[in-house]
């Protein structure tokens, strides 16, 4: 497998979804993993922070990019 990543990753510049990345894209519904948790926001400005965060995360790839399978495996 590792030859094959190494190809589509010079072909198609993709990365393969590390173990517990990948755990929230299960096949079969019974494999879904959904950790709950709660969070208090104070109230803020939707398009600041909007803004804020899109500037933030324009230098990390893995936030810009859309997930996509081959041959059954997921990649950046």
């Amino acid at each position: 497998m590792a030859i094959l990543d190494g190809i589509l990753s010079i072909l198609y510049n993709v990365e393969k979804l590390g173990v517990f990345d990948n755990l929230m894209n299960a096949d079969k519904y019974d494999n879904l993993t959904q950790p709950i948790g709660v969070l208090f926001f104070d109230k803020f400005e939707f398009k600041e922070m909007k803004d804020h965060i899109l500037k933030k995360t324009t230098d990390i790839p893995r936030c810009r990019s859309k997930l996509i399978k081959i041959m059954g495996i997921w990649y950046f």
